[in-house]
């Protein structure tokens, strides 16, 4: 849903119309864009397609990227939104997908990462700071950023342990070049599940004793046999 809700944001830069606040308008040569650099995908599909919309890591850092062909023309124009520090698009996906009451201690998390560094957030530090510029752990990137495969596991976050997934994010040419988060505080379901325990074990004990009881009842309403040498 996260990842759909970022994915959401393309068409809303659009080179031929208004641009969101932050983002800003190119006009270039096609040829000028040479194979290998981080445009170049953007180019080759809009020059086919005539339009072509993703993400990629640019000098700007992690960008959604919005390329239209231009009309008789051998430019074309093109749109970058840069994602540093667009702390407003995690807020958005949490209200969207755990609703607005997802806020505080064990509140849900998201996060846009530029390879392994947060650069939108709303996971916090100690003391409240959003902790955009802090890193993924070694784990995570390893898996996510180097074998370009989902983590569902718990990690650390900072300063505290989550229930989490991380997805990559990949640029038009397959590459990897980021991560979209979502997690949640595990103490309250670590919490919940030591009380299920003890609830079932004092079910356990409590089921024990009243069937020790009604053995010893029944024990005690049985008299021994009269043998002979009690006669």
């Amino acid at each position: 849903m996260g990842q759909r809700l970022l994915e959401a944001e393309f068409p809303r830069l659009d080179p031929n119309g208004p641009l969101p606040r932050d983002a800003k308008r190119l006009s270039l040569p096609a040829e000028a864009v040479h194979h290998g650099t981080p445009l170049y995908p953007f180019i080759r599909k809009a020059e086919t397609g005539g339009k072509a919309e993703g993400l990629a890591l640019l000098d700007e850092g992690l960008c959604i990227v919005s390329v239209r062909r231009a009309p008789a023309s051998a430019k074309v124009l093109a749109a970058l939104w840069p994602l540093r520090g667009a702390n407003w698009l995690p807020d958005h996906i949490r209200e969207v997908v755990f609703g607005s009451d997802g806020y505080g201690p064990e509140s849900a998390t998201i996060t846009i990462f530029e390879k392994d560094i947060r650069i939108a957030t709303n996971v916090t530090l100690a003391d409240g700071r959003r902790a955009t510029g802090t890193r993924v752990s070694e784990a995570v990137a390893r898996k996510v950023l180097g074998e370009g495969q989902t983590w569902n596991d718990r990690a650390l976050v900072v300063n505290r342990w989550m229930i989490t997934s991380y997805r990559p994010l990949r640029s038009l040419d397959g590459a990897v070049i980021g991560m979209l988060y979502a997690g949640l505080d595990e103490a309250p379901y670590v919490a919940q599940g030591e009380r299920n325990i003890v609830l079932f074990l004092t079910f356990i004990l409590g089921l024990t004793l009243t069937g020790c009881g009604k053995t010893r009842s029944g024990d005690a309403g049985v008299l021994p046999e009269a043998s002979n040498t009690d006669l």
